[in-house]
């Protein structure tokens, strides 16, 4: 039998800085890496743009002004 998945990682919280924004959230259970993806209208497409093996990640090079959509999973 597979192992289970992951669980969802859960307190995502985002901190907007001058073109970047530092997403950090809760470890989910078995997790051994993430996925973050990004839009710009609330519900997506998302588009992948990091697989970060810790629980924080910084996304940088973004336009000042322009609302971002995050979405991280285990």
């Amino acid at each position: 039998m597979p192992p289970a998945p992951p669980s969802t990682p859960t307190g995502l919280t985002a901190v907007a800085g001058d073109a970047s924004v530092t997403l950090t959230w809760n470890a989910a259970a078995s997790a051994t890496s993430y996925r973050v993806k990004r839009a710009t209208v609330n519900g997506g497409p998302y588009t992948l743009i990091a697989a970060p093996t810790s629980t924080s990640y910084t996304n940088t090079l973004l336009s000042n002004g322009t609302t971002y959509f995050y979405v991280v999973s285990a």
